[in-house]
């Protein structure tokens, strides 16, 4: 097989926003435990850890989702089956909010119950874990569908908006609510930055997801005129012989 040095460009081109998104991890947990530190203790930092850890279950669940169907999607936009494609992504998004209500409802009824997975001895670690979830739980709601939209992007080599979301998203406003927001709400500050930021993001992709519709509702229109051409054009054929 000979080395193609554009297609190993194309391959890295599609990859990159991954990567960005899985390296943007490490430093948005550096951020997180300077500023815990900072406004809380070496609890609230331990409070984190288990927060991430249920959290986790969550964002693997969204992001297996959105990665099950990136061939779906990225082989009909090619093939310009936009009905399909539409359909694919309003199924998917339904999918992530379901999942998201069910974790929200899940922490808000449960919370102690699911924190003493992790923790039983420590009374205050328990108390300021179950504070910090009772705030990040609402991130739940909107962070699969911001996941799902930059992994659409993905899928049909829209690598600018893929970046854009992943970068975006934690540049342009995690960062500077970790440092706003604490200075007028302390560790609960802290605690509220990333649900702020993903319904910040939330907002953003919902206007770029519909401008997206949009142009699938015309692809599909255009894909199914076209369709009728050809048939019509085939029953002339079949007559005149």
């Amino acid at each position: 097989m000979k080395f193609k040095t554009a297609v190993f460009l194309q391959i890295l081109k599609a990859g990159l926003p991954s990567f960005v998104m899985q390296f943007s991890l490490a430093l948005v947990l550096f951020v997180h435990n300077y500023m815990l530190l900072r406004y809380g203790s070496e609890l609230a930092v331990s409070a984190y850890g288990i927060i991430g850890y249920v959290f986790s279950i969550f964002y693997m669940l969204f992001e297996g989702i959105a990665l099950g169907v990136q061939p779906i999607i990225g082989f009909n936009y090619g093939a310009r089956c936009y009905g399909r494609v539409s359909k694919t992504l309003k199924l998917t998004m339904l999918s992530c909010i379901l999942i998201g209500a069910f974790g929200f409802l899940l922490i808000c009824l449960f919370p102690g119950n699911v924190v003493q997975i992790f923790n039983r001895n420590d009374p205050e670690l328990l108390k300021i874990t179950v504070q910090g979830m009772n705030i990040f739980m609402f991130s739940l709601l909107a962070e699969g569908t911001v996941l799902l939209t930059a992994i659409y992007y993905q899928s049909i080599n829209r690598v600018r908006a893929a970046l854009f979301i992943h970068l975006g998203k934690i540049f342009l406003f995690l960062f500077p609510l970790l440092f706003i927001l604490p200075l007028f709400f302390g560790l609960d500050g802290v605690w509220s930055a990333s649900p702020a930021t993903e319904y910040i993001m939330l907002l953003v992709v919902l206007v770029m997801l519909s401008r997206e519709f949009e142009f699938l509702r015309g692809g599909k229109a255009e894909a199914e005129e076209k369709t009728r051409f050809v048939n019509s054009r085939a029953a002339e054929k079949s007559r005149t012989f």
